[in-house]
């Protein structure tokens, strides 16, 4: 009996609980997300990852912060499917700073009229820490969290239309940190995609 008790509690110590998230903290007046469907879109990373926990798994997957925005951006626009979003630069961050830049005249393949900027990605942790029960020790779960944080903006005038975020926790089990941290950003992404294509920002 102690055996079974000892393997559940191994169980729940280490399978961490899933939650989605997403919120608009600013819409332009008149401009409804909902247009992202038929309006050509390039979507680009920026610079900035904030890397809070799982900085060893994040690593060894990623061997830059680069790498890791031109895997993001592919990720959202293979979400997107056949909406037209053009993600065919290699240099994600360069094509962002150009945006950021209204002289700089960016233009793209398909002649898209909106971007959406990742402005930031944030990684962390989120422990939650049970209360112990008669005869069973204290609960502990681990979770990778992923908040992408992104501006939408129009491209002809370099107005900010939408700031936005999405984000997801994904359980570590069994020590998996890695596979933790691939799931919370495949699920954020696939949070990010479904809302803006007019979903209820649920998976």
């Amino acid at each position: 009996m102690k055996k079974i008790i000892g393997i559940l509690s191994a169980l729940i110590l280490f399978s961490g609980c899933s939650t989605s998230r997403f919120s608009i903290s600013f819409q332009e007046p008149g401009f409804n997300i909902a247009t992202l469907k038929t309006t050509p879109i390039v979507i680009v990373g920026g610079p900035t990852v904030t890397l809070k926990e799982f900085k060893k798994s994040y690593n060894n997957v990623y061997n830059s912060d680069a790498a890791f925005m031109i895997d993001l951006t592919r990720k959202l626009w293979n979400g997107f499917g056949a909406a037209g979003f053009d993600v065919s630069t290699n240099n994600s961050i360069e094509a962002y700073n150009s945006i950021q830049n209204p002289s700089s005249n960016f233009t793209t393949k398909n002649n898209a009229k909106i971007a959406i900027c990742i402005r930031n990605v944030t990684i962390d942790e989120v422990i939650q820490q049970g209360a112990a029960q008669p005869g069973m020790p204290a609960t502990r779960t681990s979770s990778c969290s992923i908040d992408i944080f992104a501006d939408i903006i129009d491209l002809s005038s370099g107005k900010l239309l939408t700031s936005l975020s999405a984000g997801e926790n994904a359980g570590v089990s069994f020590f998996a940190y890695e596979t933790a941290l691939r799931d919370a950003i495949d699920k954020a992404c696939g949070l990010f995609v479904n809302s803006l294509s007019g979903g209820n920002g649920k998976q």
